[in-house]
């Protein structure tokens, strides 16, 4: 039976309360963004709206000043779940042209920052970060940081040459979350 994903969505919301107390009289001022701003992929595959590949491993850890380069086109070397290395939960073969959709969770017992970005090299995939292979995303514990579009292309991975994600414990040991959406072709 091929392997098909279902319920694909990614959700960002960002919601505060602002109170205040003026002559005796609490005013309170309400603001959201994000509650209608889904991600929604229509279908498993490979176009625009779809996603056919996903992938997660929690509780990475990292000691301080530790790193690892996480091989977004075919999770060479990463050996998830027992499933073998190359493999998705489900042991099947991991091969991407493009992610569509990432979270990355800097867990809140991190003692430590998250650094998630390039390489440094021309083998950094970088197509997340305007294709600057040395840029990165600082994560403090509690951090999140999530992309997704349904647009096709998304961000671009290529075997050999832009497909390491780095990430890198800063100032402290780090536990994380990675969570990958991608497209095969």
């Amino acid at each position: 039976m091929p392997r098909t994903l279902s319920t694909i969505s990614a959700q960002a919301i960002l919601r505060a309360t602002v109170l205040n107390t003026a002559d005796g009289t609490v005013l309170t001022a309400s603001a959201a963004h994000g509650a209608a701003q889904a991600v929604t992929f229509t279908a498993s595959g490979t176009g625009a709206g779809q996603a056919d590949r996903f992938w997660q491993s929690t509780g990475r850890t990292l000691t301080s000043g530790g790193s690892e380069d996480l091989d977004v086109y075919d999770l060479a070397s990463l050996d998830i779940s027992g499933a073998g290395a190359g493999r998705d939960a489900l042991g099947q073969l991991w091969t991407v042209a493009e992610i569509a959709g990432m979270l990355v969770y800097n867990r809140s017992t991190s003692a430590g920052s998250l650094l998630v970005g390039g390489k440094g090299t021309a083998a950094a995939w970088s197509t997340w970060l305007n294709n600057h292979d040395d840029a990165e995303v600082t994560l403090p514990p509690s951090g999140i940081l999530l992309l997704a579009s349904t647009n096709d292309p998304a961000w671009a991975v290529t075997d050999s040459s832009s497909h390491l994600l780095t990430m890198l414990a800063s100032g402290g040991a780090v536990t994380y979350d990675i969570y990958l959406l991608g497209r095969s072709a």
